[in-house]
């Protein structure tokens, strides 16, 4: 069995990359999220006591490891301006795909626009196309997501994630497609988990706090 999944690893490793270079960058994404469920299999048994049952229906199916991407701003009444985005695999990290962004074209301290540019700046790039897309932000950021996303033909599901009136509760807002959560198990048990959106939220918040500190320092210095 190993040597038929290193046979099959190497063959999907090479439609991955023949995908990329014809810019067929979702069918690369699925292939890669094929791979690191090849390679996750054992890991994802021993973490999941259901893992045997689900096995026989999702194994090898993009959905197996949902790509989410989380972004947020950083900066003081609008200097130094940066973004962040910080992706994982299901919910480990893969600090390998992380972005960060020096605002370029906003004055000032709107936030709003500020992510706006870092969004479209992302779909610019020909990175893999994640399952859910999550912005450190309440209706505002999620209504100007959403309408970018439309006109830039990037089909992802958005929510726009802030912490709720008594600061306990996340507040989660949805971009209409309850029809695309329902049909993905995977993604609507990580909206109701919110041990993990604060987790993700805290690492996107922890990056582009960082790279602000570094970019203020750096200026100080100069």
């Amino acid at each position: 069995m190993e040597g038929k999944k290193k046979r099959l690893v190497t063959t999907l490793e090479k439609e991955m990359k023949e995908a990329a270079k014809k810019s067929e960058f979702e069918k690369a994404a699925e292939t890669r999220n094929k791979i690191f469920a090849l390679n996750h299999i054992r890991d994802i048994a021993l973490m999941s006591k259901d893992f045997d049952a689900e096995q026989s229906t999702v194994i090898g199916h993009p959905s197996l490891v949902p790509q989410v991407e989380a972004y947020d701003i950083s900066n003081i009444s609008g200097k130094q301006a940066v973004g962040s985005m910080v992706v994982f695999s299901g919910k480990n990290p893969d600090k390998s795909q992380y972005r960060k962004f020096k605002i370029k074209s906003v004055e000032g301290p709107d936030d709003v626009a500020m992510m706006r540019e870092v969004l479209a700046r992302r779909i610019g790039n020909d990175w893999p196309k994640p399952d859910l897309v999550l912005l450190d932000g309440g209706r505002g950021h999620l209504n100007m997501a959403k309408e970018l996303f439309e006109a830039l033909g990037f089909d992802v599901l958005l929510v726009a994630v802030a912490k709720g009136p008594t600061r306990k509760k996340l507040d989660l807002r949805v971009s209409d497609a309850n029809q695309r959560i329902n049909a993905n198990p995977r993604i609507a048990k990580m909206l109701e988990d919110e041990n993990f959106l604060k987790h993700i939220m805290d690492e996107a918040h922890r990056f582009a706090i960082t790279y602000h500190r570094k970019r203020r320092g750096k200026e100080m210095l100069e």
